[in-house]
């Protein structure tokens, strides 16, 4: 099979190679590389580049000769916005990001602006005790302020209780800060959540600056590491507030903080699940306190 040159964008180089060359529709291509529709289309359409495991597949189905090359290729506009310096470096590290970059779904129209003055859209208010952990959640002063006492020495997270349904595609953004509580302390933004047993959650350690996205299913009670906790100190500012950004385009998640992309990944999505805030501690009787504020949700213009 020929190949037409790795040049220009990814998604271009893609839509032109399954129309031209695999005579595939988006569905087909989707279908054989395991992934969605919704997936295809947002590497055509320069949306969101693909994992590093997606690229290799694609690579694999194509029977591209240089693996490591098209994945090079595939993810050089991983973060959005990348400048052209970086592209140039992209076959060497990956360059440590500090400013903000523009985010395409940033200019998508406001489905719901909460900046909680009050509480139109049902925030869980009041004291929520499960046994493992007893969380406080108010609003006051422009923020939403979960307060968070473990109960149980393998740690806790509970989330607010909100009543928002997560649409198909969506931008979800919200400003975090840690108030009070050890550097092992979290907080951050529950998705694919039906309750507290059952969410993914992506969350930063402010003082120790990580970050880490996983998910728990009650039924199997495992928690998956989606992406493990790791390091980010050129991105996460260990006080303030840190912004918190999901891009969901079908089964196909980015995750942003402080409007940089730090990883994409497909996640399998629950029927009726809800966005929501989430606090979590690792300590028995460790105090932790963590405000959120402007909770805004984006979907993409019809």
């Amino acid at each position: 099979m020929s190949f037409t040159p790795l040049v220009g964008s990814f998604g271009q180089w893609l839509k032109r190679h399954r129309e031209t060359n695999l005579d595939m529709t988006q569905a087909a291509l989707a279908n054989a590389v395991h992934c969605s529709i919704a997936t295809i289309q947002s590497y055509e359409q320069g949306r969101v580049a693909p994992s590093k495991d997606a690229a290799q597949r694609i690579a694999e189905y194509i029977a591209y000769p240089n693996v490591e090359e098209f994945v090079r290729f595939a993810r050089q506009n991983r973060y959005y916005g990348h400048s052209t310096q970086a592209q140039i470096n992209s076959h060497g590290p990956e360059p440590a990001l500090s400013s903000p970059l523009a985010i395409p779904a940033e200019q998508w129209p406001i489905a719901l602006a909460e900046r909680f003055k009050n509480n139109d859209q049902r925030w869980g208010l009041g004291v929520k005790d499960d046994g493992v952990g007893m969380v406080h959640r108010m609003i006051a002063n422009g923020a939403y302020i979960l307060t968070l006492i473990p109960r149980s020495a393998r740690g806790c997270f509970l989330a607010g209780d909100s009543i928002i349904t997560a649409p198909p595609t969506f931008y979800l953004t919200v400003e975090v800060e840690r108030i009070e509580g050890p550097a092992s302390s979290s907080g951050g933004i529950a998705f694919e959540e039906l309750h507290d047993h059952h969410l993914a959650l992506f969350h930063a350690r402010n003082e120790a600056q990580q970050f880490a996205v996983w998910q728990f299913h009650h039924r199997s009670a495992k928690v998956r590491e989606i992406m493990p906790w790791q390091q980010r100190a050129d991105l996460i500012q260990p006080r303030g507030m840190n912004k918190f950004g999901v891009l969901a385009e079908g089964e196909q998640f980015t995750f942003f903080l402080n409007n940089v992309a730090i990883g994409s990944r497909q996640i399998t999505r629950t029927p009726g699940a809800r966005l929501d805030l989430t606090i979590g501690g690792l300590h028995i009787n460790e105090r932790i306190v963590y405000t959120y504020r402007n909770f805004f949700l984006r979907t993409p213009p019809m």
